[in-house]
């Protein structure tokens, strides 16, 4: 019969061998945030002044997780502690506090602790957080269903926003409800899996066909002003990785037949490891109101952006407003965009005029021009 555990809970834990030899007791619990399960253990002496020991657990060692002991064949499995601990700790490791955001850019809580599986698999099925108020249980601990891997890192857990409705009071209710995500994911895994691709197909075809269009017809989303966007968190889909925070835009004011909005085309990030980086519209998966998730293996270098004004469009607040006709009309207070298609829907001037997302026909070095 399996168990849940929390990670907090396997703390001095002693680790015995077959053989019936306690050789340590466990210090903290290293997760692998690319597969949702127990990377291995760093390990304490034992005994009440009993410091931390050279040596670590991989799982690979692992003979049982059980209620009163970790169970291994025998010394020889213990590892170096580096080794152990390094990469998955350093890159994946989850600590109380890491915040838990869904795909589509919303923060629904914090970990306060993660659940782990008894026996020999090591395998993670679910959270303990502190819920806020976009789950409707704000301030109040509940435990969140992972019914498969999610991205994970030492600062961000990715889930995707469907699989915040799968909550439970406690351990038990827990188990319920992995147990029939699981029953219900095998029964379909063909059927869904086929539907996903398909959807992610058409969201792609879509954004395609703006490009090319000039049509307008994307997925619409929400308002969102520049003001609010700057600053935002990037995070990978796929990693769960922190690639930085949004820096500024690049326009593609280009006005082509049949189109009459200016777009988007890409956000730069402000890194404190890679500068100058920006990611392209088309790997945006969501623009949320905590972070912006993005699809894109890698941002795309800024010196290779189509729009040869690039460099100078991403300093977008401030610059000079300009008609057609040579008349200066203020400056950029703030613009107003369409998180679904990237629309550009309205400028503000620092007079407090409001422009027509449609009037932006240009921007140089110079100015903004709108007619």
């Amino acid at each position: 019969m399996r168990e849940l555990y929390l990670a907090s809970e396997l703390a001095k834990r002693p680790v015995v061998t077959l053989g019936g030899e306690a050789v340590a007791q466990i210090k903290d619990t290293v997760f692998d945030g690319g597969s949702a399960r127990v990377a291995g253990f760093t390990l304490a002496g034992r005994g009440l002044f009993s410091g931390p020991l050279h040596r670590g657990l991989p799982w690979t060692g692992v003979h049982a997780l059980g209620p009163d002991a970790l169970m291994i064949p025998d010394a020889d499995v213990l590892a170096d502690r580096a080794a152990v601990a390094s990469g998955a700790e350093a890159a994946a490791g989850l600590v109380h506090g890491t915040k838990v955001l869904t795909d589509r850019g919303v923060a629904v809580g914090t970990v306060l602790d993660v659940v782990v599986v008894s026996g020999r698999s090591g395998e993670v099925v679910g959270v303990k957080i502190a819920s806020n108020e976009a789950l409707g249980h704000h301030e109040r601990d509940v435990y969140l269903a992972l019914p498969g891997p999610v991205a994970m890192t030492g600062d961000t857990v990715l889930v995707p926003a469907e699989d915040t409705e799968n909550l439970a009071a406690d351990r038990v209710q827990l188990d319920h409800v992995v147990a029939r995500l699981r029953a219900v994911e095998t029964a379909g895994r063909g059927a869904e899996g086929a539907a996903g691709r398909g959807i992610e197909s058409q969201r792609h075809d879509m954004r395609k066909g703006e490009e090319a269009e000039g049509a307008g017809g994307g997925e619409q989303g929400v308002m969102m002003v520049l003001t609010q966007l700057l600053g935002r968190v990037v995070v990978d889909a796929a990693g769960a990785a922190r690639l930085g925070s949004v820096d500024g835009l690049v326009l593609d004011a280009s006005h082509d037949p049949g189109r009459s909005h200016s777009r988007i085309a890409a956000l730069r990030l402000r890194d404190a490891k890679t500068e100058d980086e920006v990611i392209a519209w088309a790997g945006i998966h969501a623009v949320g109101p905590d972070a912006v998730i993005v699809t894109a293996d890698r941002p795309v270098s800024l010196g290779t952006a189509d729009s040869p004004a690039a460099s100078e469009s991403q300093s977008l607040l401030g610059k000079r407003l300009l008609t057609d006709l040579g008349h200066d009309i203020g400056t950029l207070d703030d613009l107003t965009f369409d998180t679904g298609t990237g629309r550009v829907e309205r400028l503000t001037s620092s007079r407090g005029e409001q422009l027509a997302g449609e009037r932006l026909i240009g921007i140089g070095t110079y100015a903004m021009v709108v007619n």
